[in-house]
């Protein structure tokens, strides 16, 4: 290839095309097979381009149907209508992306991810570099990870907003940014489309009776009509996603729901996938206000244990804006600084300035008579968050008024690098908390499932099941879950990581609850109304979900409950190992890892660093409080 040729190099995923073929592939293995999911672990086991390379191979056979960006090909005619040589460059496997390629018919050649090497962010701008040479391309993408190749690019192409294009622009230096658009994002407007918003009026029917009967007035019944109407318009909303993504091949074939939000680009997949599993759990907390709830918050200790795990998780939600500094943000010149002391003066609230007084141990004093103002809702321009991934915000809820941009408020004090200890516990409830209710819904899924099918079947089925569960019951849990991530990859990035140890953890978990609903499906299953649904010919599947699912989902929500302290606790001790989520991310087991490894942490009394030993143990603690009651609760034998 010659250097002085025009070469423009195009990215495929969220650029040529409006989604992403790596979730397409998911999205087409979970309709033509979704139990081959269950490899996709031991397939990144040998790395992501692996993954994508066996994906591909199985079930790669949707190219002609990827809906294409038309603003992206409009651009790339034009720079070929102008002598350019186009080049697809992309992480998506090569043998996918040259059937895409061979599809459009404006390509000149293609690379992309072979079986060991993934072509994405620095290895595409190397390989790039090494074809074309530095600044001798021009390079079209759509995400922050394309910043390397655009680095080394003569003119950024960007598919996006104008919000994104100028971030680009600027972290480029002023680089020539050429915005295209048409790319697919998240917006409000596509979400309702997805959940199919205009549906959830016929569900108002369940306020008829509330209306006819003269009851509005009563508190009660109002509150159960609304939790009956949220419940089905959460439900019917999760199974219309659900519905979309399976049929999405057959949409793309059709003249008017080609249109709809994922057939289309407009929605990503994973979003919807998301979203799915976010409707699910409002549904359940539909079905948990409603039965379960006025039991709990009869009792003290149930109401306590609520709130504060309440408190806990709205935290982690709105961590980006209740944390004053980013977790990753170092000062190293307040190594190990003391929580600082905070007081009112002349109506205002103001935060104690200090000194170090003796750097080799780390030693502080307060400054007399300095101190600093407190500001709330201060704007960050270095913060770059978006409030429940929709709206974009750059405002924290406090921090100092100086003109010194090293200035801290640190409410439980600095690590050994000056991060806010703070911050660091808001980010790392968002991994500690979250994994227990990821790790947790699968693991409900997954015994419901293998538990309900044994005691329908009984049988072979039956006795092949159970003896596997038995088997992974009878090996220590904590050997188990050592020797099944030391299988694993040791240079997983931490979103992978994150991945990997809810696929652990639910891999150990489901066994204890599919024991349990097999024996209570033994005795679901000679019950008339089973039997009558089996004379009428419903499928074993209809059967379990229709009928086996609301005589044990009380016992499901209650062992959930009850189990979501195993899986924070398992996610701490992998990362306090040095197994689970890696720097310089954060996570509560990862945090009392570094607090451990530093002799100072103990030898100079900085209990700051223990917090997230103390975070921990307030979630295991309330989450056991409130599983207790609701086993109260849904004992039926108790009065």
């Amino acid at each position: 290839m010659p250097r002085s040729a025009d070469n423009l190099c195009v990215d495929l995923d969220g650029t040529l095309i409006r989604s992403d073929s790596l979730w397409e592939l998911v999205a087409r293995a979970l309709r033509k097979n979704p139990f081959y999911l269950a490899l996709v672990p031991l397939m990144l086991a040998r790395g992501r381009a692996f993954a994508k390379r066996r994906l591909a191979e199985k079930f790669g056979k949707f190219a002609e149907r990827l809906p294409v960006n038309p603003a992206a090909v409009s651009y790339i005619k034009k720079r070929k209508r102008a002598g350019a040589k186009i080049w697809l460059v992309t992480a998506c496997d090569e043998k996918l992306a040259e059937k895409i390629a061979a599809r459009t018919g404006l390509f000149d050649g293609v690379y992309g991810s072979s079986e060991t090497l993934n072509l994405k962010g620095e290895n595409k701008a190397a390989l790039c570099s090494k074809i074309f040479g530095d600044g001798n391309f021009d390079y079209m993408g759509d995400s922050p990870s394309d910043i390397p190749v655009w680095e080394k690019s003569r003119t950024a192409a960007v598919v996006g907003g104008e919000k994104f294009a100028e971030k680009i622009r600027r972290r480029l230096g002023g680089k020539e940014t050429v915005r295209i658009g048409g790319g697919a994002e998240l917006s409000a407007s596509a979400a309702l489309r997805a959940v199919r918003a205009h549906q959830w009026a016929k569900n108002l029917l369940v306020f008829v009776a509330l209306i006819s009967s003269h009851r509005y007035f009563n508190l009660g019944d109002a509150l159960n009509s609304a939790a009956a109407f949220l419940a089905f318009c959460f439900c019917a909303s999760a199974t219309y996603i659900l519905n979309d993504l399976l049929d999405i091949e057959s949409d793309r074939l059709h003249p008017s729901k080609r249109s709809r939000p994922f057939a289309s680009g407009d929605f990503p997949i994973p979003a919807g996938i998301a979203l799915m599993l976010a409707l699910g759990l409002f549904w359940a907390a539909a079905f948990f206000c409603k039965n379960l709830l006025p039991q709990t918050l009869r009792s003290k200790r149930g109401a306590a244990a609520l709130a504060i795990l309440a408190a806990m998780y709205a935290a982690a939600i709105f961590a980006p804006f209740l944390a004053p500094y980013s977790p990753t943000e170092q000062c190293l010149d307040k190594s190990f600084h003391p929580p600082t002391k905070i007081f009112f003066e002349n109506g205002s609230l103001r935060a104690q300035c200090y000194r170090q007084s003796d750097p080799s141990i780390a030693q502080y004093e307060p400054v007399e008579g300095e101190s600093l103002p407190i500001k709330f809702f201060v704007r960050d321009e270095k913060s770059d968050y978006k409030i429940f991934g929709l709206i974009p915000f750059k405002a924290r809820l406090f921090g100092v008024d100086s003109p010194d941009p090293d200035a801290r408020v640190y409410l439980l004090g600095a690590d050994s690098t000056g991060r806010d200890v703070f911050s660091r516990l808001l980010y790392g409830a968002r991994v500690s908390l979250s994994i227990g209710f990821v790790g947790i819904a699968i693991t409900m899924v997954l015994g419901f499932l293998v538990g309900g099918l044994a005691g329908y079947f009984g049988g072979t089925f039956d006795f092949v099941a159970m003896r596997f569960v038995e088997f992974l019951m009878a090996i220590p849990s904590l050997y188990l879950l050592l020797a099944m991530r030391s299988a694993l990859a040791p240079h997983f990035d931490s979103a992978q990581m994150y991945v990997m140890i809810v696929i652990i953890l639910s891999a150990l978990g489901w066994a204890g609850t599919a024991r349990v609903i097999r024996g209570m499906s033994l005795s679901l299953a000679n019950a008339q109304y089973v039997q009558a649904a089996k004379a009428m010919g419903e499928s074993p599947v209809k059967i379990i979900i229709r009928h086996f699912l609301p005589n044990v989902l009380s016992y499901l929500i209650v062992g959930a409950t009850l189990s979501i302290p195993a899986y924070v606790l398992g996610e701490a001790a992998l990362s306090f190992l040095g197994l689970g989520i890696q720097e310089p991310s954060a996570s509560w087991g990862l945090m009392l890892a570094q607090a451990q490894n530093d002799t100072k942490v103990l030898m100079l009394g900085f209990w700051w660093m223990l917090t997230p030993g103390a975070a921990i143990f307030a979630t295991v603690l309330c989450f056991n409080i409130l599983g207790d009651i609701l086993r109260d609760a849904a004992d039926p034998k108790k009065d």
